[in-house]
């Protein structure tokens, strides 16, 4: 009895040491939104989530912390902090220059050193994409529970799933605080509307076609030998590669003529010599969707050779292309690992099941059912995001941000 009595009273004062403190007050607010990954998030849903919101307010500031992904964003006004902890010096620092409107914080594993110093009287907070395995649940129910106490700093919880769902349901979070359960959108949609990607198209005639997107120099080889044993097999498939300049243009041109591939730099407004293997197309990358479109499959580059991260299945996905990948796409890890699950793609390692891979998603059976099963994997959570974007940006209007 006295040790439990112990254990009780050493929790309470944990506990206890978790009310807010008033940190904000000295903070400099030129953040409007925050977001932090936990250990549990899908990195594809935070870049997708950031499009979205950029889409709609394209004057905001986003500050981005993970302690275990490693983000990377072009954008100057998405500022990130990889290798964020508890106990680091840059958290000292980040805490002393930001003052975030909105906290949308993704997965579990919440800190109360980092949720309590953000805490401010205009500071919305969400968890999203909440997952059981980032809540601990007591055996000895009489024991406070810090996850418990920390799940009442935030205004809305969104669930990953039921299982989650019933998690936080035994700390506490009411139906109110829990309007919705399911998972962030994985990937941004194509913007349809967008005239940089509809102008610009490709012809191929009936030809059977595949593209090689956003490939890694090193990937040039394993992608022409494969295109080598496809046209044995199928001599009019033609393959896609995009060029950004007449140099880039001329390189290919040189690899493929030591495939003994014949190969062509494509007009867009001609179709293709049927005696063309390879057809280079001169281009933007925001004109890269052109070439997914014309193709039944796509491979996605930069994801066979060691240290490499993968590329984004979105762009090929939305417009109906059924996808192949290589194993080093950790970027996109858990995004894909759900697409092959479903069928809505395919991962290839080498020259020869790249081969198989593309013959056999080339049929236009197979390559339907992929990209359909692409496509509802691309578009699940679309409500889940819009909430969440909906709240946010709502309350940044309140608040006149």
């Amino acid at each position: 009895m006295n040790l439990i009595c112990t254990l009780v009273r050493q929790c309470q004062s944990s506990e206890a040491s978790l009310k807010p403190r008033s940190h904000h007050t000295a903070l400099v607010e030129n953040t409007a939104l925050w977001i932090h990954a936990s250990e549990c998030a899908n990195h594809g849903s935070i870049v997708a989530l950031v499009q979205r919101v950029l889409e709609q307010r394209p004057d905001l500031e986003i500050v981005i912390t993970s302690s275990h992904i490693d983000f990377q964003f072009q954008d100057t006004r998405i500022h990130v902090l990889n290798g964020f902890s508890d106990t680091s010096q840059t958290r000292s620092n980040f805490f002393a220059s930001h003052a975030p409107h909105v906290v949308i914080w993704v997965g579990g594993y919440l800190s109360a050193s980092v949720l309590t110093t953000f805490q401010g009287p205009q500071t919305l907070s969400l968890l999203v994409d909440a997952c059981a395995q980032g809540f601990a649940l007591r055996r000895l129910s009489f024991l406070p529970n810090p996850d418990k106490r920390l799940l009442g700093y935030f205004d809305k919880v969104i669930p990953i799933d039921p299982n989650a769902q019933d998690t936080l349901t035994r700390l506490g979070v009411d139906a109110e605080r829990m309007p919705m359960c399911g998972a962030l959108q994985s990937m941004p949609l194509l913007d349809q509307d967008n005239d940089e990607t509809t102008a610009f198209t490709i012809k191929t005639g009936n030809r059977l076609t595949w593209y090689a997107a956003n490939h890694h120099p090193d990937e040039i080889h394993i992608i022409l030998s494969a295109h080598e044993q496809i046209v044995r097999q199928s001599h009019s498939t033609l393959l896609l590669l995009a060029a950004r300049n007449d140099q880039e243009a001329e390189e290919y041109q040189r690899h493929i003529s030591a495939h003994n591939l014949r190969s062509s730099v494509l007009d867009p407004d001609s179709l293709p010599d049927q005696n063309v293997q390879v057809a280079i197309v001169i281009c933007s990358k925001d004109q890269d969707i052109a070439l997914h479109r014309a193709a039944a499959v796509s491979f996605l580059g930069q994801s066979l050779g060691t240290g490499m991260r993968g590329s984004s299945p979105a762009p090929a996905a939305a417009v109906g292309s059924a996808l192949c990948y290589g194993p080093n796409s950790s970027d996109y890890g858990a995004l894909y690992s759900k697409l092959a699950h479903v069928g809505g793609a395919r991962m290839v390692n080498d020259a020869d099941t790249m081969a198989q891979a593309v013959g056999h998603m080339l049929t236009a059976s197979t390559g339907a059912a992929m990209a359909l099963s692409a496509w509802t994997v691309l578009t699940e959570g679309a409500d889940i995001t819009d909430f969440i974007l909906d709240l946010a940006l709502g309350h940044l209007d309140d608040i006149g941000v």
